[in-house]
């Protein structure tokens, strides 16, 4: 066993071999993001934003550094309602009359949106949808958000489609690749048309 620092990951694989891939990474850097400080490899891992690495007296060790402070002026009350007034605005200005399909994780962003296109639109006009993924030895990847997703439905009084994406089907790729030109991205929104759920399964 040893450690082996550098900027170029192909200088780490040809010293180190080719490493085996993390099934949790390469999930997220397909449906999401990959995490910071992780790679799509075991046993290799990047430094985070606020990291450094130190080599000294043949040890490698990982230091962080704090930021500086920054002066952030003081907000009025006039100030958080014109910031509430655009926020709203941005959301309701791309949204449909009819249905409105919201991407969600459960988190601030996602409820955010649900929350305004419920309270202005109406509930019936908003629902959730979210990725079920599942490895193929069956497995569930996001079991935590798809509780969190179904607590936020509930709610906010609207619906939640969990969309299957089980890895153990031989037919996944082709129902993507099926419904993929329905979907769009469009700033804040991930919307599809209101008959996406029925075109998946």
């Amino acid at each position: 066993e040893f450690s082996m620092a550098s900027t170029y990951r192909e200088r780490i694989i040809k010293t180190a071999g080719q490493p085996a891939y993390k099934q949790n990474a390469l999930v997220s850097s397909i449906w999401l993001h990959l995490p910071k400080g992780h790679t799509l490899f075991k046993g290799l891992k990047r430094l985070k934003y606020n990291e450094i690495l130190e080599i000294k007296n043949d040890e490698i060790s990982f230091k962080k550094y704090k930021d500086k402070d920054t002066d952030i002026a003081p907000y009025t009350e006039n100030d958080f309602m014109e910031y509430e007034k655009i926020v709203k605005n941005a959301i309701l200005s791309r949204a449909s009359d009819k249905m409105n399909l919201v991407f969600s994780s459960g988190g601030w962003d996602s409820t955010l949106i649900m929350a305004i296109l419920s309270k202005y639109l109406g509930p019936e006009k908003v629902a959730g949808v979210t990725m079920k993924i599942t490895f193929s030895d069956g497995r569930c990847f996001n079991t935590y958000e798809i509780a969190k997703v179904k607590k936020v439905a509930k709610m906010l009084g609207v619906k939640s489609d969990i969309i299957e994406m089980d890895y153990k089907k031989e037919n996944l790729f082709s129902m993507v690749e099926e419904v993929k030109d329905n979907l769009f991205y469009k700033g804040l929104f991930f919307l599809a048309p209101a008959n996406w759920s029925k075109t998946v399964s």
